[in-house]
């Protein structure tokens, strides 16, 4: 499915900007996503990538709109939709826990050490917005392998805002 942006402007205006991505259902989450918009990456402290996401989709919505709202704006249950409504308001964000599936970088074989976690959205500035600086953000971890068979424990350092090198 073809994604296209609906600006509104001042005093209610409207601009459509078409082909910004494209959508697909993703049977587990039971939504449609919006591609490519969000990367998540593992990198060295020196910047040098170690391994990325694999899930890349998101259902794009107000983090404090309602569940119910949520369903109508991704046609939750809606495969076969022919129309899908995502939708972000400007200062407003699009939470998703770390326990939601899908959402992982796999560190297997990824040496016990500190390294940074960057997340990128509108990596690719498809989506027109009025300030690009919000979109990266990077935490610093800490990765040590324990027990046997190894089971990773990963450390929240400090959390870097608005930077893809903390």
């Amino acid at each position: 499915m073809r994604m296209d942006q609906v600006v509104v402007g001042s005093g209610g205006r409207t601009r459509d900007i078409v082909g910004v991505g494209h959508g697909y259902y993703s049977v587990p989450h039971a939504h449609w996503h919006f591609v490519p918009f969000e990367q998540y990456e593992l990198r060295r402290l020196d910047g040098s990538l170690v391994a990325r996401d694999h899930k890349v989709g998101f259902c794009i919505g107000t983090h404090l709109t309602t569940a119910a709202v949520l369903r109508r704006l991704c046609a939750h249950g809606k495969p076969k939709a022919l129309y899908v409504r995502e939708n972000l308001q400007p200062h407003h964000g699009d939470t998703y826990g770390p326990e939601r599936e899908g959402q992982y970088i796999d560190i297997d074989g990824v040496p016990a050490g500190i390294y940074d976690v960057v997340h990128r959205v509108n990596v690719e500035r498809r989506i027109r917005e009025s300030d690009y600086a919000n979109d990266v953000a990077s935490l610093r971890v800490r990765l040590r392998w324990l027990g046997s068979p190894r089971e990773p424990l990963v450390t929240s350092i400090r959390a870097c805002p608005s930077t893809a090198r903390c």
